[in-house]
């Protein structure tokens, strides 16, 4: 489990308004301790609301295999000369 996916989990088992009992963690940036200070009730929106989303999400995700595909290649096929 990563340690955002600890948090996430531990804050569906406290209430609104309560610390975490003894629950913080040290970030890169700092020592963090979590507050639960709402709570949204789950929806399911219609694929008409969401398509844009999903769209842009999975046209990001395809970018992004592209270019760790690229960055690989060219690695690979790099011939660099270091002249100190």
């Amino acid at each position: 489990m990563t340690r955002i996916t600890i948090v996430a989990c531990t804050c569906f088992v406290f209430s609104v308004a309560a610390v975490a009992p003894g629950f913080g963690f040290d970030g890169m940036d700092g020592y963090h301790i979590i507050t639960l200070t709402d709570r949204k009730r789950a929806e399911t929106i219609p694929l008409s609301a969401a398509r844009d989303k999903i769209e842009n999400y999975l046209r990001i995700q395809k970018t992004h295999a592209a270019v760790e595909t690229f960055v690989g290649e060219a690695r690979k096929n790099a011939q660099i000369e270091v002249l100190l």
